[in-house]
């Protein structure tokens, strides 16, 4: 599932953490992350979403301190360890820990899933997503792929605010590729699960109540982005 080294991006669901704290009796965050820093060691990277979008109606944001919305305890409590990195971005960012978290958290780029950003620095650093009793819905990695080949379903929207780091204000501009809601695009995440697995780019395994399912990136971006060369509707048509 996942080694010494590996780059990981983690998403978790109640079941499985409902598992944890039955099963081990202890604080359910720590207890997955000693577990999973015991499994890749130092030089192992953990992965997890920090997003927040109150930047985009004016609410500032502080790097240090504004916590993820509905992005779930692990991730909080990953962006709290004092070792931990966040991203510069301040609608999607990640925080990162371990060896390779300033490589990934340090660029300020304009869109968290542009070239050189994080998510693409995460993809060539050949990492692996796992999702913890959650679906393919909690991969918001699948939006680079939309990014880079300009979907016809989405459009670039710029955003301005107050930023706060280390105390200090200042004004800047970041963008995103936002879904156009005229259109109402819906992702056929079933679909796209269903097409990965039959091309064996999903392991799946039940643990407690919850299924932990791990995606190599580098197949997942290779696999959907032959499919959109082809087709840039392929992520939201309701046949393959």
């Amino acid at each position: 599932m996942y080694h010494k080294s590996d780059v990981c991006n983690f998403s978790t669901g109640i079941d499985f953490l409902l598992f944890l704290w039955t099963a081990l009796d202890r604080k359910i965050s720590e207890t997955i992350y000693t577990e999973i820093k015991t499994i890749i060691g130092e030089e192992g990277t953990i992965i997890v979403p920090t997003f927040t979008y109150g930047f985009c109606s004016g609410d500032d944001f502080d790097i240090d301190n504004t916590p993820g919305v509905a992005m779930g305890n692990f991730s909080e409590y990953v962006r709290k360890l004092d070792s931990s990195i966040r991203s510069k971005h301040p609608m999607q960012s990640i925080s990162a820990n371990g060896r390779l978290a300033e490589h990934l958290c340090e660029v300020d780029t304009y869109s968290t899933f542009a070239e050189n950003g994080p998510f693409d620095r995460f993809i060539k650093a050949s990492g692996k997503m796992l999702l913890l009793g959650v679906g393919f819905e909690n991969m918001t990695i699948l939006h680079i792929i939309e990014e880079r080949f300009q979907v016809p379903y989405r459009y670039w929207k710029e955003f301005s605010g107050n930023y706060i780091q280390h105390g200090e204000s200042t004004r800047k501009t970041y963008g995103m590729y936002v879904r156009d809601l005229d259109l109402n695009p819906e992702i056929k995440i079933q679909r796209i699960e269903d097409y990965l697995t039959s091309l064996n780019a999903v392991s799946k395994r039940s643990i407690g109540e919850g299924v932990v399912k791990t995606i190599n990136i580098v197949t997942y971006i290779d696999v959907l982005s032959n499919e959109l060369q082809h087709d840039p509707y392929f992520l939201i048509k309701e046949d393959a």
